[in-house]
Protein backbone atom coordinates (compact mmCIF):
# COMPACT_ATOMS: atom_id res chain seq x y z
CA UNK A 1 0.00 0.00 0.00
CA UNK A 2 2.84 2.25 0.98
CA UNK A 3 5.62 2.61 -1.12
CA UNK A 4 9.25 3.93 0.16
CA UNK A 5 8.69 7.53 -0.79
CA UNK A 6 5.06 7.16 1.06
CA UNK A 7 6.92 6.01 4.40
CA UNK A 8 9.51 8.58 3.82
CA UNK A 9 6.87 11.56 3.84
CA UNK A 10 5.31 9.53 7.33
CA UNK A 11 8.21 9.34 8.86
CA UNK A 12 9.07 13.21 8.12
CA UNK A 13 5.55 14.60 8.80
CA UNK A 14 5.98 12.52 11.92
CA UNK A 15 8.82 14.02 13.24
CA UNK A 16 7.45 17.79 11.91
CA UNK A 17 4.60 17.38 14.01
CA UNK A 18 6.17 15.30 16.94
CA UNK A 19 3.69 13.66 17.36
CA UNK A 20 3.84 9.75 15.80
CA UNK A 21 -0.12 9.09 17.09
CA UNK A 22 -1.48 11.49 14.89
CA UNK A 23 0.21 11.08 12.01
CA UNK A 24 -0.81 7.24 12.35
CA UNK A 25 -4.13 8.20 12.64
CA UNK A 26 -4.17 10.74 9.74
CA UNK A 27 -2.85 7.43 7.61
CA UNK A 28 -5.23 4.72 9.31
CA UNK A 29 -2.44 2.81 10.36
CA UNK A 30 -1.21 1.64 13.56
CA UNK A 31 1.38 3.89 15.06
CA UNK A 32 3.50 0.87 15.45
CA UNK A 33 4.22 0.74 12.03
CA UNK A 34 4.95 4.28 11.84
CA UNK A 35 7.84 3.76 14.90
CA UNK A 36 9.21 0.85 12.61
CA UNK A 37 9.40 3.43 9.55
CA UNK A 38 11.04 6.11 11.29
CA UNK A 39 13.55 3.24 12.81
CA UNK A 40 13.86 2.20 8.76
CA UNK A 41 14.09 5.33 7.40
CA UNK A 42 14.89 7.69 10.14
CA UNK A 43 18.40 8.24 9.24
CA UNK A 44 17.57 9.28 5.44
CA UNK A 45 19.33 12.13 4.06
CA UNK A 46 15.72 13.59 3.45
CA UNK A 47 14.81 13.43 7.08
CA UNK A 48 18.14 14.83 8.29
CA UNK A 49 17.63 17.43 5.95
CA UNK A 50 14.36 18.77 7.66
CA UNK A 51 15.09 18.46 11.01
CA UNK A 52 18.92 19.66 10.76
CA UNK A 53 17.28 22.60 9.37
CA UNK A 54 14.31 22.66 11.73
CA UNK A 55 11.81 24.00 8.70
CA UNK A 56 8.54 25.39 11.23
CA UNK A 57 5.22 23.20 9.65
CA UNK A 58 4.02 26.92 8.62
CA UNK A 59 6.75 27.27 6.17
CA UNK A 60 6.05 23.83 4.82
CA UNK A 61 2.12 24.88 5.29
CA UNK A 62 3.09 27.28 2.69
CA UNK A 63 5.41 25.66 0.07
CA UNK A 64 3.09 22.64 -0.14
CA UNK A 65 -0.08 25.33 -1.19
CA UNK A 66 2.11 27.03 -3.08
CA UNK A 67 3.04 23.93 -4.97
CA UNK A 68 -1.05 22.93 -4.84
CA UNK A 69 -1.62 26.07 -6.48
CA UNK A 70 1.24 25.29 -9.36
CA UNK A 71 -0.22 22.21 -9.95
CA UNK A 72 -3.41 23.40 -10.15
CA UNK A 73 -2.69 25.81 -12.52
CA UNK A 74 -0.57 23.10 -14.99
CA UNK A 75 -3.53 20.61 -14.58
CA UNK A 76 -5.73 23.52 -16.07
CA UNK A 77 -3.43 24.07 -19.05
CA UNK A 78 -3.23 20.09 -20.23
CA UNK A 79 -6.81 20.35 -19.58
CA UNK A 80 -7.50 23.43 -21.90
CA UNK A 81 -4.76 21.68 -24.60
CA UNK A 82 -7.17 18.78 -24.20
CA UNK A 83 -10.41 20.23 -25.35
CA UNK A 84 -8.21 22.38 -28.24
CA UNK A 85 -7.33 19.30 -29.36
CA UNK A 86 -9.88 17.54 -29.37
CA UNK A 87 -12.24 20.53 -30.99
CA UNK A 88 -9.53 20.29 -33.80
CA UNK A 89 -9.83 16.80 -34.34
CA UNK A 90 -13.76 17.10 -34.36
CA UNK A 91 -13.42 19.70 -37.50
CA UNK A 92 -11.37 16.93 -39.45
CA UNK A 93 -7.87 19.03 -38.66
CA UNK A 94 -4.59 16.66 -38.89
CA UNK A 95 -1.41 17.69 -39.10
CA UNK A 96 -0.92 16.03 -42.15
CA UNK A 97 -3.28 17.41 -44.27
CA UNK A 98 -2.98 21.02 -43.26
Amino acid sequence: MFNKESKLEAVLLSYLRNNVDEVASDLKIDSAQLYRWRKAYGDSDRIRFFTQNKLDQDDLEYQNARLRILIQDAENERDMLRQLIDSMSEDGYSPENK
